[in-house]
């Protein structure tokens, strides 16, 4: 869930107020998964005839709590008269910026449920390739934790048996940690990874990894930097098309999609492509004076140029990167699956050679 700052006026749409910040409200945007799931009922039922007054009201009950209060003053804002880009607009953050402009393309050329129903696609695309990641990461994760979770216990209870017995605990990793104190200083250790690898994980996430050279470096690296360009340049064919394909002009459209990447590696580069695109020259053109797209990304758009066909052809296209991306994403989690796992077994290794080496050849050197 992404928190942004609105103007004082959305107050009622499901946001609070900022005590440290006179006239300002903090206003939740909707999260995928509900905003996936509500365009394509309200696509489904503008598709069926029922009018768009009708329907709000009745969204209200279907969204999480906090966020009923915008449904509800957007079907107040319906009901009174007023476009549904214009009641959108009213809720601050609440729906995407990119949302907000198609709806309002959609009222203007009547051709809202097919935008929206796009626009559900695309989000369930998006909510997909997430389930999809978690879920080959889970299984290696959690034989980790285990595992993690077995090497405290074993410190622990070495130190226990070595103390009831009266001889030296037995150190299984080597580094002198045994019993209690050997556990605490284990755990302190485990914790402080983990903090670092959540730190490091809201940094990748986050709007500044998304402007600062981190991502730079993200794309260069073998199958990581290929799944992350196939991702972004996904996000752009799908946002351009989408635009083209409602009835925008290329310069109004440009725009979103270099926004819609979220990546600041792109974003630099809008004001290039739309001054090319001003001085009249091609989509094509203005995309390859930014350098930052491939060859046959751009054969693509001169292709869909040519033929009149750009919109269809970039959609095409941004399934197909979806499908590579998914490809490249599935191939790095059993990577890392394979990482863990060795990881693991390496961990083991060790403990099965520091025991036989403690109980079994110890005492038989000692006795020579």
């Amino acid at each position: 869930m992404e928190v942004v700052v609105a103007s004082c006026r959305s107050c009622r749409a499901g946001g609070r107020r900022d005590p440290g910040r006179r006239g300002v409200t903090i206003i939740a945007r909707l999260p995928t998964k509900s905003l996936a799931a509500l365009a394509r009922r309200v696509s489904t039922a503008l598709s069926s005839g029922i009018e768009v007054r009708k329907i709000w009201p009745n969204e209200a009950g279907r969204v999480p709590p906090r966020f009923r209060p915008a449904i509800e003053q957007i079907g107040r804002g319906v009901a009174g008269g007023e476009q549904l880009a214009q009641a959108l607009a009213r809720t601050g953050d609440t729906f995407p910026p990119l949302f907000r402009e198609l709806v309002a393309l959609g009222d203007a050329t009547g051709r809202l449920p097919e935008i929206l129903l796009r626009l559900a696609e695309q989000y369930e695309h998006q909510q997909q390739l997430k389930r999809n990641l978690m879920a080959a990461i889970l299984w290696p994760m959690l034989q980790l934790a285990a595992a993690v979770v077995i090497v405290g216990l074993l410190i622990w209870v070495m130190g226990v048996i070595g103390s009831m017995t009266g001889s030296e605990p037995l150190d299984i990793l080597g580094l002198g940690l045994v019993g209690t104190r050997g556990l605490v200083i284990y755990v302190a250790v485990v914790a402080a990874i983990v903090v670092i690898g959540y730190g490091l994980y809201r940094l990748v996430i986050s709007d500044r990894f998304a402007s600062g050279p981190l991502q730079q470096l993200l794309l260069r690296l073998p199958v990581v930097g290929r799944a992350v360009e196939s991702v972004l340049l996904s996000r752009f064919a799908w946002s351009l098309g989408l635009c083209l394909e409602a009835g925008m002009d290329a310069r109004r459209a440009l725009p979103f999609a270099f926004r819609s990447t979220g990546s600041a590696v792109f974003g630099q580069h809008l004001d290039t492509a739309t001054a090319v695109v001003g001085r009249g020259q091609t989509i094509e053109e203005a995309l390859a004076a930014t350098r930052q797209f491939p060859h046959e990304f751009l054969a693509t758009v001169g292709v869909g140029e040519e033929s009149g066909k750009l919109a269809e052809s970039l959609l095409h296209t941004a399934d197909q990167l979806q499908q590579q991306a998914r490809a490249a994403l599935h191939t790095l989690t059993v990577v890392g699956g394979f990482a863990i796992w060795g990881m693991i077994a390496l961990l083991i290794v060790t403990m099965i050679i520091r025991i036989f080496n403690e109980v079994y050849l110890k005492p038989i050197r000692d006795l020579l």
